[in-house]
């Protein structure tokens, strides 16, 4: 078996009831005990194949074990030598439902040389004269009631060479494949018919063929090239700009989260959320019974969840679907696509919202004036400290923005403050974008100065911004806020904004002269748009 592959077994001759073997398949609930001691129960399935002996009782297991009671002990004198071929899936089925595996069914599973067996036999006899002498073969029966036919492939010189990446001639192809037993026969130009040795029953397919044609004439030889395809993968505008907005907010130290699409009737009276929303015919549990309406409670409830892990300093985000009632003219509930960003780092509150949205609107190259934030009360967020960015033409709501109200964020086990940016994604993204061309820069040095207002509450901080940069006009470079306050010498119902200024004109070094009259455009400006007073 060794040296061949071609498994073989002794029977003890005088045990066998008639001097002689049989085969044939194993009756229902048929009994036999073997070579290990085990009592194994055949013909469950109609397809184990048994070894008989002349009465046509079973002393074997075809291809995978023989029988105890005809186990060569130290008095036998008589052998009787059993060498077949047998179909691989037959006994790959019979030792899997025994889960008996032996060294024999593990090569006849794989499929043994038809032809070899007169070889096997022979070097067997050899064996046995080597440490017995005196031994004889009385006689040998060499029984093929099915001829094997050999097995042929049609081969394929192009498709050689498109697997492998080579260019290999018909001629090559020949010399590779006769010294290792294949037989090719050329029957056209650049077609062969290939028949396949006996003791490759695992070559059934061309395929199969082009390997061991691979395999000889050594990978290493094959040249190295790049593989190239016409048909590359390529992420869509907005895909790219999805992915370019997340790794903005992990750059700015927040991590990306999953929550649930799923929530409870508690969620939404915790983040005092009233609308309409859409419920589950057949929830799991009513703690999933609702369509989330927003992202918040699930960016809420991990904030709550690290914080009762005293991990409470963190920003975290989230892109997912929110759901909504049906319109009029729908029958079915309305998906979008969002952005939401909790802020609940040292130092976060409503501001860091705002800065991360301008951040976002400058990335996405986002028309400035196309976006502004009003004042607005929100659900869940603080009354004095929220509003609702919108495009300026049409007034089409964007997203919301500014701090989660301290008692939802208490009812969320959250003892600081939590700065909240949630915005409609696929409308964002379709806002009229800056050209993606550099613009020119000034050469010459910007000047910055600080501008401090006294507004009404009801006035938004963008809408001073707004104004600032209308008055400034075309010299203005950025216009940012940087300290709101309320407290002794600002009105009740009113605060102070201190924003910073920074201008540069493109030709020159701005003076004294035009700096002052700048400031005093932007001082107009504001009066003029919100009625605020400039703060002493």
């Amino acid at each position: 078996m060794l040296e061949l592959g071609i498994p073989s077994h002794a029977f003890d001759l005088d045990t066998l009831a008639g001097g002689r073997i049989g085969v044939r398949w194993a009756t229902e609930g048929e009994h036999l005990i073997t070579l290990d001691g085990v009592e194994r129960v055949l013909g469950s399935h109609g397809s184990d194949g048994v070894i008989t002996d002349g009465a046509g009782t079973a002393v074997g297991i075809a291809a995978v074990m023989g029988g105890l009671t005809s186990e060569v002990s130290e008095t036998t004198t008589n052998l009787l030598l059993e060498i077949a071929h047998w179909t691989p899936m037959c006994i790959a089925r019979t030792a899997k439902r025994l889960n008996l595996r032996s060294e024999a069914s593990a090569r006849f599973e794989r499929g043994t040389d038809p032809e070899a067996i007169p070889a096997a036999a022979a070097r067997f006899v050899e064996i046995v004269r080597l440490t017995c002498p005196d031994a004889t073969v009385e006689s040998f029966d060499d029984i093929r009631p099915r001829p094997a036919v050999p097995h042929s492939v049609a081969v394929r010189t192009d498709r050689v060479n498109l697997v492998l990446g080579s260019a290999l001639a018909d001629d090559t192809i020949a010399g590779l494949l006769a010294p290792i037993g294949f037989t090719p026969t050329r029957t056209a130009p650049g077609h062969h018919d290939v028949v396949i040795p006996p003791w490759r029953p695992d070559a059934t397919a061309e395929i199969d063929v082009i390997e061991e044609v691979g395999r000889h004439f050594g990978y290493d030889n094959i040249e190295r090239r790049q593989l190239r395809t016409d048909l590359v993968g390529r992420l869509t505008p907005q895909q790219a700009d999805r992915r370019r907005v997340g790794d903005l907010l992990t750059a700015d130290g927040a991590c990306e989260v999953w929550t649930s699409t799923f929530l409870g009737n508690d969620d939404l009276v915790k983040t005092h959320h009233r609308a309409e929303v859409v419920r589950v015919a057949n929830p799991m549990s009513p703690e999933e019974s609702v369509m989330r309406p927003s992202l918040l409670p699930g960016l809420l409830r991990v904030l709550g969840h690290n914080a009762n892990h005293r991990n409470p300093s963190m920003r975290i985000f989230e892109i997912g679907h929110v759901f909504g009632t049906p319109r009029p003219d729908q029958i079915l509930p309305y998906e979008r696509d969002q952005l939401a960003v909790a802020f609940a780092a040292d130092g976060d509150d409503a501001r860091s919202a705002v800065r991360v949205l301008d951040r976002l609107i400058a990335l996405l190259r986002i028309v400035p004036a196309a976006i502004a934030v009003r004042p607005a009360e929100v659900a869940g967020l603080h009354p004095t400290r929220s509003g609702r960015a919108v495009n300026t033409g049409t007034g089409f709501p964007l997203g919301i923005v500014g701090e989660v109200d301290p008692a939802v964020a208490e009812a969320w086990g959250i003892e600081r403050r939590v700065g909240y940016l949630q915005v409609d994604l696929e409308n964002l993204l379709a806002q009229p974008r800056r050209s993606a061309e550099v613009a020119s820069f000034s050469r010459f040095p910007s000047s910055d100065f600080d501008l401090a207002f006294v507004v009404a509450d009801s006035v938004s901080a963008d809408q001073v911004r707004a104004a600032v940069r209308t008055g400034v006009g075309e010299l203005c470079q950025s216009v940012a806020l940087f300290d709101v306050y309320r407290g002794r010498g600002v009105d009740v119902g009113s605060r102070s904004l201190a924003y910073r200024i920074r201008v540069s004109a493109p030709d020159r070094t701005l003076g004294d002269v035009e700096l002052t009259a700048v400031r005093q455009a932007a001082i107009d400006a504001v009066r003029s748009a919100t009625g605020a007073e400039l703060r002493g």
